[in-house]
C-alpha cells in the first residue's frame, strides 16, 4: 500500500505515523493470510515486513535468486538482508 504525504506534514512526522502504523496493518495481513508485494519488488523500504506473510524458509529461497544474478543487478542482497 503507497499512502502520500499530505502537504502539511513534515516528512519526519510521516515517516514515524507510517511506522506506527505499518506493524498493525502487517498484523492484519497476516491475520488474513495475505502478502507484502508491489509492481517492482519489494523493495528497501518494506522489506522487513516480508516476515509477517512469509516464513524464513521462503525468504531463505528468495536468496536462490542470487544464483541467477551474480552481478546484483536486481539487489537480491538487499531484499534479502531481512533474515539476520
Amino acid at each position: 500500500m503507497n499512502v502520500l504525504r499530505p502537504e502539511t506534514w513534515s516528512i519526519e512526522d510521516f515517516h514515524a505515523a507510517g511506522k506506527k502504523l505499518s506493524p498493525r496493518v502487517f498484523e492484519l495481513v497476516r491475520q488474513f493470510e495475505g502478502s507484502v508485494s508491489a509492481e517492482h519488488g519489494v523493495g528497501l523500504l518494506k522489506r522487513d515486513d516480508l516476515r509477517y506473510t512469509r516464513s524464513k524458509a521462503e525468504i531463505e529461497l528468495m536468496r536462490l535468486k542470487a544464483a541467477f544474478d551474480p552481478d546484483g543487478i536486481q539487489s537480491w542482497e538487499a531484499v534479502c538482508g531481512v533474515i539476520n
